[in-house]
């Protein structure tokens, strides 16, 4: 979990958002979907291609909402998304003649799923450390240490790949 005692703005509001989903306050679908899309949106990015976005994004939307409205209490809301997005893309990648690939990043050494994801999340989508770290149930600490390996592996991809004139 965060570093911190206290949850993240981000992952305070999404919480708050998860209440008022599960009590059936009226405009709440719309008002989560609007706080959680950029995670749904960038997850998928780097992890499909194009043409398998929608299904996978659909099929998260899909789980997350059941996952809450199943258990009301179920938190942090952030890391249900995080977690529904996840396994929507595992299962709409295997389903597919797609596979599983890093869409978004360059050849070489492979970044983890986790790697990807986690540069994703901090330098695509901004979010803070912490927002990171409840999404993937983990401390900011760990976050920081696997967001640098995941540079260093892509600096080193990058060197390898460079081509220089004979």
């Amino acid at each position: 979990m965060p570093s911190s005692n206290a949850l993240s703005p981000i992952s305070d509001r999404v919480d708050g958002l998860a209440d008022s989903l599960t009590s059936g306050e009226r405009g709440a679908v719309s008002r989560f979907l609007s706080a959680t899309w950029p995670v749904v949106d960038v997850l998928t990015a780097v992890a499909l291609p194009r043409h398998l976005r929608e299904s996978a994004a659909r099929q998260s939307c899909r789980k997350f909402f059941h996952a809450l409205i199943a258990r009301p209490g179920l938190r942090p809301a952030l890391a249900v998304v995080y977690e529904c997005t996840a396994q929507a893309i595992e299962e709409v990648g295997r389903t597919s003649d797609f596979g599983s690939s890093t869409v978004g990043f360059p050849a070489g050494r492979a970044l983890t799923v986790r790697e990807r994801d986690i540069l994703a999340l901090r330098t695509i989508s901004a979010l803070h450390i912490d927002d990171v770290s409840v999404a993937l149930a983990s401390t900011a600490h760990r976050i920081r240490i696997e967001q640098h390996r995941a540079i260093t592996a892509l600096r080193a991809a990058n060197r390898e790949n460079i081509i220089v004139p004979q």
